[in-house]
């Protein structure tokens, strides 16, 4: 454990170069955390969580669908802070994801608890 914290951070995914990033979950941001302090700064708003970075170091999470729609698959560029939608997982409940070394995208349906591959 780095810190304790009161906030809820979620959906933690190490970049290529070793940084820690997350999502807070009480506040819907992107956040990147010291390791040394667990200390966090907001790189940028994020309704989200399941962060995973691709083997050429870009950013994908799973961002929240507006009222109640499914999830969506994004692109988050750290350097410009800004999301981009890649498109709809045609879920609402996908947790963790995590790239496979050929480069598949794999997610966890929280409630049906199974893996999905897109």
């Amino acid at each position: 454990m780095i810190a304790d914290t009161a906030d809820s951070l979620n959906g933690l995914a190490f970049s290529p170069d070793g940084r820690l990033y997350g999502t807070q979950l009480s506040a819907s941001n992107l956040v990147e955390i010291d390791l040394d302090d667990g200390s966090f700064d907001i790189i940028l708003g994020f309704d989200g969580t399941g962060l995973a970075f691709d083997a050429s170091g870009t950013l994908s999470g799973l961002g929240y669908g507006a009222g109640g729609a499914p999830q969506n698959l994004v692109t988050i560029d750290l350097v410009a802070a800004t999301v981009s939608v890649v498109g709809s997982t045609g879920r609402n409940r996908l947790g963790g994801v995590a790239f496979a070394p050929d480069g598949g995208l794999f997610g966890v349906d929280v409630v049906a608890a199974r893996g999905r591959r897109r």
